[in-house]
Parts: C-alpha cells; structure tokens; sequence
C-alpha cells in the first residue's frame, strides 16, 4: 500500500473568552502551495489581530500557551485546497504511458473512495463516521502558543504552531492512515503492505490497521529496524508484521542480499519491495498466475540489456531493470506433479500468459509511480531475444514480454497529447469512423515538434507537401516487419523455446 495519498487532514481551532468563537485553520500536513481559505460552513477563520481583542482577551492571549478545542467542535469534513487554487492542478501523469492516469488506472491500487477524493474539486469531502470516531481519540489536537520562539525573534507577530504529537503513533500520519485502512476496509481489501524509514509512517498503518481488522506488512529499512527496535515492537503491538529490508521475501531483496549479505537498507529498496509484493496481487486468469519477473540490479547484466535493447542508456543508469515474462513453464510442472501433459500449442495459452505478465507490471508501475518513483517501459527487449534469454537464464516455455526501468526520475518526463477519447471509446458498438479524431491527433502531435517539423508528400499527390506527423510515423512503422523472427513458425529458435507467439501452434 503506498504511504500517503494526499489526504487533507482535520482542522483544529483556537477560541476566545469573550468575543465569541474565533477559529485558527492550521493543517497537520502541508497541502502544497496556493491559499487556503476555511470551508463556507465554518466560522471566522484566522487568529484575531490585538486591534480586535478586547483588554481581558489580550491579557488571556498574552498568558495562554495551550488552546483546545472541544471534541463537539471537531469538524465533519475535509478540506480540500484544490477547490480555492487559481488554476487547477496539472494532471498526474502513468509513468509508462506518459498520459494523464484515469480511474481505470488506478483501479487495482485503490478503492474507489480514494481515487474520487485525489480528483475532486469539491471544496469539502465528508469524513466518515467511523473515521471521526477513531480522530476523537486525539482530535482535535491541541495548539500551542511559541512564546520562546517570539522572544529570541524579537518579533510582535505571534505565532502558533499545531503539536500533532498527541496521537497513538506520535505523529499526524494516523490523520491519513484511518481513512486509508477505512476505504480499503469497505472495498473488500484483506491487506495492506508499505514500507517505513524510520517507523513513524509503518506506525501509524499498524494502528490504522488494527482498528479495522486488516493484516499489515511492513517493510522497513534494515538499519532503522535494527537501531530502533521499540519504533518496531510499536508496529508489532499493533499487530503488523514488520520486515527487515532489503529481505528474502522478494526477488528485489534476494538480489540486493546476494551482492551484499549486512546491506544497511534504504527506502529506495524498501519501496521497491513494496511494489513486488503488490505486483504478485495481480489478477490472473482463473488463479493460473502464468508469468514471471527477473529483477536485475547488477550494473554489468543492465549495461548489457541496454545494448540488446537497442542501446537505451537509461536501462544501464536505472538502479533497478524488470523483465516480466510470459510463463508456462511453472504450469508445464505443476501438470507433471500431478500426472499430467499440458497442452501448449495453442495462441490462448500464450495470450493468457502475455496478459497475466502485463497485468502485473501495470501494478508495479503504478505502486511505482505512487511511491514517488519513475518507470519505462522497454518493449525492445524482444528486439534480440535469444541474447537477452541466454543472459536472464530463461528455461523454455518461457518468454521475456517486457522490461521496465525503475527508479528516481532525473527530470520530470515531457507532456505528449494522447488519442482523443472518442478514438478509444465505444459507446455500446464498435464505431469505426475514427478519421477526423486521428486527423486531429496527427495534427496536435505535429506541433508538438517531435518530429523536427519534417515534410512529406501526401499520399497519391507527389507535388504536394504536408508535414511529417504520427499518421506517417505509425503508418511507416506498421507497414514494415517487426520482430520477424517471432512470427516464423519453423524456425530452429521458435521451436527450440516451444513459444511462437501469435502462431496457431505455440511450439
């Protein structure tokens, strides 16, 4: 489960003896930039200016450090900043695809609840009664007055500061780690997996997770889980199971121990543990999980896959390199232990294979792109497949579909225009008069100046000219063999591997 979706968290208040209630918004967590104004429903919204205050209200303001607000006073929504930005946010982009992300996409990381509240606009977002109930052990949380702070300033300005350290995990991430474990609670989910540095975040989703009976694992980073071991007994309490990482329950932290058995740890390699054991949730076909991931991380296999994957250096720079393939091989055995011969010549067996090892990068991908990582897809990994099979160890009946770098993204990726909507979506009949969406999408990637304003003849008229778009692009690639070696059904290699992917005979 990733560690934070962006919650806006519960708002507290500061009031006063005799002018009646005066309320001072300060967030538990920090939004982002741009103002932010009260919810409509509230009362006034900022701290009182000495002008305002009457004599017996300066004086009290002048001595009092700690401000609470009553339990009946805590507010029965979020507010959501997104609402009073001067423009909207530019939309979080797949790392893969470099599109916009949708609800579709991601769909198998969270629960719809989730996913509504990351794209509203609406400027309140109701809190559950049941979340309430948990926050009413600490919430609202108290304000406090920093005299110190404004002595050694020497400034008039008073200044307050909200003390999030009255929660059961000691810090203000239970504020998003209830509703996480609520929303995930309510759509059916039984677990959740994370990874924590120093605790405080795998703290607050053991406790989230005890209050609603889901199981947690933790992955936390080595050295934190060894130098802290009471920040670990806490997650045990509540029930979590806690990981030392890099660890021997995934692919990642098997590679990351062999090269180096006493690895301290980092988050970086926690995360990608984390994105393993959500990737291995995937769907599959009928519980038939017909794929497999080779995680690579030794600089020496990825500068090779970089030049079978037709030179990319970025695969060589990314710390971590996945290679998820179509497998058949696991079932061929299964079939053996029970007395069984699968049937393999078949394009369905491969499809189901190709779609189970698909579904799961798109998992990684997205858990990846949650935790603040970037991914590229490398789909020139079948550009010279008997090399990249020899140096992966692939036994046959097994087939690398895709790679899949992941890792810090140095800059952010350049924005792209997609195909129009109306190309993609089929109300109810497939419609097939597409030509003016793919025109206008021919023209909208022209000017984007990727293909460095290039001309082309028009088709059936030589003497004119039109510039070189996606139409061209696509229709050159498409036209021209690809991958030829995969589509002969006869070849020693085809044979050899018993995989012939898009042959009526698969071996």
């Amino acid at each position: 489960m990733p560690a934070d979706l962006g919650l806006s968290s519960g708002r507290s208040a500061a009031f006063s003896r005799c002018a009646g209630p005066r309320l001072a918004y300060v967030l538990a967590r920090p939004l982002g930039s741009g103002p932010r104004s009260p919810p409509h429903s509230a009362p006034a919204a900022a701290v009182p200016t000495d002008n305002s205050l009457c004599r017996e209200e300066r004086i009290a303001m002048g001595m009092q450090t700690k401000f609470l607000l009553d339990e009946s006073r805590m507010p029965k929504a979020w507010y959501n900043i997104q609402a009073d930005l001067p423009k909207p946010l530019p939309p979080v982009l797949h790392p893969g695809t470099l599109k916009p992300i949708g609800p579709d996409d991601l769909a198998p990381l969270f629960p719809l609840a989730l996913i509504a509240q990351e794209v509203s606009t609406e400027r309140e977002i109701e809190i559950p009664e049941p979340v309430r109930d948990v926050y009413r052990l600490w919430r609202p949380s108290p304000l406090y007055r920093a005299h110190g702070l404004e002595k050694a300033l020497g400034t008039p300005a008073r200044i307050f500061y909200k003390y999030e350290g009255v929660s059961p995990a000691g810090s203000h991430k239970p504020n998003t780690a209830v509703p996480q474990a609520f929303y995930n609670k309510e759509a059916g989910v039984k677990r959740l997996t994370t990874e924590t540095g120093a605790g405080q975040w795998g703290t607050a989703l053991a406790f989230a997770g005890a209050l609603f009976g889901l199981e947690v694992t933790i992955f936390q980073v080595r050295v934190s889980y060894d130098q802290k071991p009471y920040r670990r007994a806490v997650m045990q309490t509540y029930g979590a199971r806690c990981v030392p990482s890099p660890s021997t329950e995934t692919e990642y932290g098997r590679s990351v121990l062999a090269k180096q058995p006493d690895h301290p740890g980092s988050l970086g390699i926690a995360i990608s543990e984390a994105v393993e054991v959500a990737a291995q949730r995937a769907s599959t076909s009928s519980n038939l999980p017909a794929y497999s991931v080779i995680a690579v991380t030794d600089a020496a296999q990825r500068a090779r896959l970089a030049e079978l994957c037709g030179k990319q250096a970025h695969i060589a720079q990314a710390p971590l390199f996945l290679a998820w393939c179509a497998d058949l091989a696991r079932l061929e055995r299964v079939c053996a232990l029970r007395g069984y011969t699968q049937v393999t010549r078949y394009v369905e067996n491969f499809l189901i294979a190709a779609l189970d090892a698909a579904i799961a990068a798109q998992n990684a991908a997205l858990a990846a792109e949650s935790l603040g990582l970037g991914i590229c897809y490398i789909g020139s990994i079948r550009n010279n497949p008997r090399e990249v099979i020899e140096l992966l160890g692939v036994p046959r009946l097994v087939f690398p579909i895709v790679g899949m770098t992941v890792g810090y993204p140095a800059q952010p990726p350049p924005l792209r225009p997609r195909l129009p909507l109306e190309a993609i979506l089929h109300r109810e009949r497939y419609n097939a008069n597409q030509d003016d969406a793919l025109h206008a999408y021919d023209r909208a990637m022209a000017a984007t100046g990727i293909y460095n304003q290039r001309q082309v003849p028009v088709p059936g008229k030589p003497n004119e000219m039109e510039d070189y778009g996606w139409l061209e692009h696509t229709a050159r690639r498409i036209s021209q063999t690809a991958r030829a070696f995969l589509r002969e059904l006869n070849t020693p290699f085809s044979r050899s591997r018993n995989f012939c992917p898009f042959c009526v005979p698969w071996g």
